[in-house]
């Protein structure tokens, strides 16, 4: 009989039992996993109110944040608006003050020259000044209403007369010896007419002129004339200006 000789076993890791498990190290991992499982539900909780706040909040604030734009909006057009309109007005007004003096000047300048030429034409005898008299005369007269229209657009016919008169006696001052022969009965007409023209020349009635006719006479010579038409033709063409001017300031300011 023959004995055989035992095979060794393999041989296995020990296994701790269960109830070896330290009860520390459970409890441990327990409180951990409670922990995160606490934390995960709280994120989750914050993130449903912070978007449960959005959405209760977010039509107020977008409606103040309007409002807010709107007002910021509005009180930058006021600023940016009044001072345009600052800026421009003396920007207009500094412009308009030169405009105005540059104007002046260059009315006073051309008065000057007219008033030069005509005294100088007035050397001349009489009869040679007729047509040329009465243009220069009146754009003496007209450019001198021009200036002062600047200052004051509503001047009375009555100054415009006045004006005239002045110019004329200043420029017959020049001379002497001017005699004004008028129709038949004309005379006190035409002396008040004359204004201060009649203490600078002498008149007579000369009943063989025409009705509307009168003979001047200086230094032996003579022309005859329609002195009150060419007064009065005077007179209208200045109305007509100034009523041309008054409606383009009228205009011009209502603008």
């Amino acid at each position: 009989m023959t004995l055989k000789k035992p095979q060794p076993q393999p041989t296995r890791p020990l296994r701790a039992p269960a109830d070896a498990v330290k009860p520390v190290d459970q409890a441990d991992w327990g409180l951990e996993r409670f922990a995160q499982t606490e934390a995960r539900l709280q994120a989750q909780l914050d993130a449903q109110l912070l978007e449960q706040m959005r959405a209760e909040l977010k039509p107020r604030l977008d409606k103040e944040l309007a409002q807010l734009k709107g007002k910021a909006r509005e009180e930058g057009y006021r600023a940016g608006f009044e001072a345009g309109r600052k800026a421009g007005y003396e920007k207009g007004y500094a412009q308009g003050r030169a405009a105005a003096a540059e104007e002046a000047a260059v009315q006073q300048a051309s008065w000057q020259r007219e008033t030069e030429a005509l005294l100088t034409a007035l050397n001349q005898p009489l009869s040679d000044l007729d047509e040329r008299l009465a243009d220069t005369l009146a754009e003496v007269v007209t450019r001198s209403v021009a200036t002062f229209l600047q200052s004051d657009p509503q001047l009375e016919q009555t100054w415009l007369r006045t004006t005239l008169q002045k110019v004329v006696h200043t420029l017959q001052q020049q001379r002497a010896g001017v005699e004004i022969y008028v129709p038949a009965g004309a005379q006190t007409r035409i002396a008040e007419l004359l204004g201060p023209l009649a203490d600078h020349c002498t008149l007579y009635e000369d009943p063989e002129l025409p009705s509307d006719h009168y003979r001047v006479t200086q230094d032996a010579s003579e022309v005859t004339l329609n002195l009150a038409t060419a007064l009065d033709g005077y007179l209208e063409a200045l109305r007509s200006q100034l009523a041309h001017h008054v409606k383009d300031t009228v205009a011009h300011t209502a603008d």
